[in-house]
Formats: structure tokens, C-alpha cells, sequence
């Protein structure tokens, strides 16, 4: 081939690399011509995810088809994200598109239009599940304890208490249930097949922070009158002390994590004398402490302050007058009531997640009334509450704004969301005289979807 040629080839090699080539970068790295210009610029790309599956999205007016869906070739600035799908409620936010960067819509939960109801026991006024297998324990205005399958199909003969309770705990294996009275006294509920046996529990007389142990349904924690942390033997009645000099404490597996009343925090293994300094800077009484899923501890002194310890960190004060605290299911924020009506949530580490910033305190609710019973839905995204005879469920992600439900109207109390968020448990008070309470479980899925 005669050089002029190659050389022709060569210039022409070069001229057709310098058009292509660049086109083809910018699209890899996130360029698209618009439909203003046809210069490329940076566009974004939205993950939209929702519950139930298979709703149908649409960005600014244009339908993507069905979630979940990751949405290319989004031009910058607000779009509008639609979701729906048949017997729900419509979801909808103005969200910003940022250039070469992912917009994160993943956890979107759709609330029926109309929510169904279905009553598991009626003249009911305490509960508790014991989650693994849905199991019910209910008490009855007449003091009877009824165990029922989670449709409240009785699954043993009913056993009357000698007076009303407080509080039912299960045991980590649902063999047994520890019922609180007023003034710390307490009584034992063991299963046996369909028969209920009560065992006495006198030894616990006055002792508070009553905890079972989360491998055994035969032995239980408690803290004494003189600042000791005891275990109960329920076969035997035996007391066993296991640590001493304890303001407060909480368990976590086979540690115990406790507050000395010099108000140190210790972790100590159960059998073992042997602890580990946590931290000795907190200098205020803790009335509670709480581990989370992640080793993530909160700490809630007697006046109101709210300290954390990261897993791996410094201890952090982060809020004052804080009136309640709990934990997310995944075990990375904390759920804050700091007034009757404010609620706020507070991030500790992680970086990715939409609209609640780390290391803030985080309002999401904030009424002019008080609120009550606030917990955790299991997707650690939502939250449900009562406020002023009405149960409402909220997003955490504020962005645009948070979108809340009316689950249902009347005095609700003892509310609990089902493992798989599929429903809501509560007792709901008739405001009609003479009226009974009941044990209702409300449907947050349609049909199928349930």
C-alpha cells in the first residue's frame, strides 16, 4: 500500500476516533442529549421501590412500567414520581434529580383506600404477640388470659389472673409468659400444650427491670431494691445475684451492659465477674439503656437527656427533654420523642440513606396534640402512632413532605405491627357507654396482597 494512502487511512482512523469516541464517554458517564439542547449534559437516574410489588410508576407524567425499576436519563431538577396501584392510595412527591447522580425512592409503602378490619377478640384490654409464630396473648376485662393463633382461633383452655395486669412478656421460646402487676409483683404463665398453668413468682416481690433470658425460658433477669442484678430460676425458685452496684442495665445475648451506680457503663459476660469499661464520661443516671440490632447504645439519663454510643465511636449527647426512645428493626436510627407532639429520628452512621441526614436530630411529626404508643414499622421507614383517638402511620423520609395515613379513628392503645408489616394489632375502645374494647386487626395490603 503506498504511503499516501496509509497515511489517508491513518488521518481518517483518527478523525472518525475523535467524533465517536467522546459521545460514547459522556454516555458512560452520564450525559444525554435533552430535549432542550442536543449538547449532552449530566442526567440522573432514579431507584423507585414500593410495597406491595408490582405497582406502576410514572416521572413527570411518562409511565415506566411496574417497580421495583431503576429510571435512566432523567433531566435535572424536581420530578414528579407517581406510584399506584389498584385499592390503594396514590403515592406522589416532587423529589430532585441531580445530575450523574442516583435519586433513591426504594421505600415507598402503599396504604389501601379503604382499610379492612378484622376482630381477633372482643372484651379485650391488654395483648402481646410472640412474634415467631404469631401467637396472642389476650386479657379480658375479667382478668381471663386467653392464648390464640394469630386469627384468634384459641389455642388453649383460658386462665383467670387473680388481679389486673400491666404488662405480658413471652419467653424466647413462647413456652411461657411473665404478667406484671402494679407495685412489681408478678405471676408466670407456663403452656403446656392447650393447658395454661400459673407458677407463683414471690421471690420477684419489688424487683423491676424484669427481662427473660433470650436463650431460656426458665430463667429471668431483674434488678433489686438494693442496686443488684439477680437471676430467677422459674423451675426452681432460685436466686442467683449476678452483678451488684448496678444503677441500670439491659441485655444483650449472654452480656449484661450496665450503669454502676458511680455511673460507669460496663459490659459483663453472664457467669463471669470480668467486665469492660464502655465508657466512663456519661456523669448522669441512666434510667434506660438500649442496644440496637447493630451494638449501637442509647442511653436515656433520668433527666432527660439522650446520649449515644456508636459500636465504633465516642460517646455523643444528642438531645435534651426527650420523653421516649426505641430502636429501628435494622438496628441504625433511633426513634426520639422530645415534646407530647414532636417526633424526631436520629441517623448514626449511614451515609446512603434518603432525607435523614447522620449524626442529626431529624424531625419527621410534629402536631399541635399529643402523641402516643410512637414505634417502629418493620421496614425501619415508617412509624405508627396515636394521637388524639386516632392511629396514623408516617414516612421518616421528609423530603417534599412526609406523607402520613389515618389507619382509623376511636381510642386505640397497645399497638403492634405485624413481622411482615401486613397489618396492624390494636385494642380500640368504642366511645359508646357500656362498650367493650377489642382486639382488631387492621389490614394495610389489599386482597392477594395480604
Amino acid at each position: 500500500m503506498r504511503l499516501i494512502v496509509r497515511r489517508t487511512l491513518l488521518i481518517v482512523s483518527c478523525i472518525v476516533f475523535l467524533i465517536v469516541v467522546p459521545p460514547i464517554l459522556l454516555y458512560a458517564l452520564g450525559y444525554r442529549p435533552t430535549s432542550l439542547s442536543p449538547i449532552p449534559s449530566p442526567v440522573g437516574v432514579a431507584f423507585i421501590e414500593a410495597v406491595p410489588r408490582k405497582a406502576s410508576v410514572t416521572v413527570n407524567g411518562v409511565e415506566y412500567g411496574t417497580l421495583p425499576r431503576a429510571i435512566p436519563n432523567l433531566e435535572p431538577g424536581l420530578a414528579t414520581i407517581r406510584v399506584t396501584k389498584e385499592g390503594y392510595q396514590p403515592w406522589e412527591k416532587q423529589l430532585p434529580i441531580e445530575p450523574a447522580k442516583a435519586t433513591d425512592a426504594r421505600f415507598i409503602k402503599l396504604l389501601p383506600e379503604v382499610f379492612e378490619q378484622d376482630i381477633i377478640l372482643g372484651n379485650a384490654k391488654l395483648f402481646s404477640v410472640f412474634e415467631p409464630t404469631g401467637s396472642i396473648a389476650a386479657v379480658t376485662s375479667d382478668n381471663r388470659v386467653l392464648i390464640t393463633d394469630e386469627f384468634g382461633k384459641p389455642r388453649t383452655t383460658p386462665i383467670t389472673l387473680s388481679r389486673t395486669p400491666i404488662h405480658l412478656a413471652w419467653s424466647s421460646d413462647g413456652t411461657a409468659i411473665l404478667v406484671s402487676f402494679s407495685k412489681n409483683t408478678y405471676e408466670i404463665l407456663r403452656i403446656q400444650g392447650s393447658v395454661v398453668d400459673k407458677i407463683s413468682a414471690s421471690s420477684l416481690a419489688s424487683f423491676d427491670l424484669i427481662k427473660w433470658d433470650s436463650g431460656s425460658s426458665s430463667t429471668i433477669y431483674a434488678r433489686t431494691p438494693s442496686h443488684s442484678v439477680i437471676s430467677y430460676d422459674v423451675q426452681t425458685g432460685t436466686v442467683t445475684n449476678i452483678a451488684k452496684d448496678i444503677a441500670t442495665y439491659t441485655l444483650s445475648g449472654r452480656d449484661l451492659i450496665v450503669q454502676h451506680t458511680d455511673s460507669t457503663l460496663h459490659i459483663q459476660r453472664i457467669g463471669s465477674h470480668e467486665e469492660r469499661n464502655l465508657t466512663s464520661d456519661i456523669n448522669q443516671e441512666a434510667q434506660m439503656i438500649l442496644q440496637s440490632r447493630e451494638d449501637h447504645i442509647a442511653i436515656l439519663c433520668t433527666d432527660g437527656t439522650l446520649k449515644v454510643l456508636p459500636k465504633n465511636g465516642a460517646l455523643i449527647s444528642i438531645g435534651s427533654g426527650v420523653q421516649r426512645v426505641s430502636w429501628s428493626p435494622d438496628g441504625q436510627l433511633l426513634l426520639v420523642q422530645t415534646a407530647a407532639g414532636e417526633l424526631r429520628v436520629y441517623n448514626v452512621e449511614t451515609e446512603y440513606l434518603a432525607g435523614i441526614p447522620p449524626r442529626e436530630l431529624h424531625q419527621v411529626v410534629r402536631l399541635s396534640r399529643p402523641i402516643s404508643n410512637p414505634q417502629w414499622m418493620p421496614d425501619s421507614q415508617h412509624i405508627v402512632y396515636e394521637s388524639d383517638g386516632t392511629t396514623i402511620i408516617s414516612e421518616i423520609d421528609t423530603r417534599d413532605h412526609a406523607i402520613t395515613r389515618t389507619v382509623d379513628t376511636g381510642i386505640s392503645s397497645n399497638i403492634v405491627a405485624s413481622s411482615d408489616g401486613k397489618s396492624l394489632l390494636f385494642i380500640k375502645s368504642i366511645n359508646e357507654r357500656n362498650k367493650p374494647s377489642s382486639l382488631v386487626r387492621t389490614w394495610l395490603m389489599v386482597g392477594d396482597d395480604q
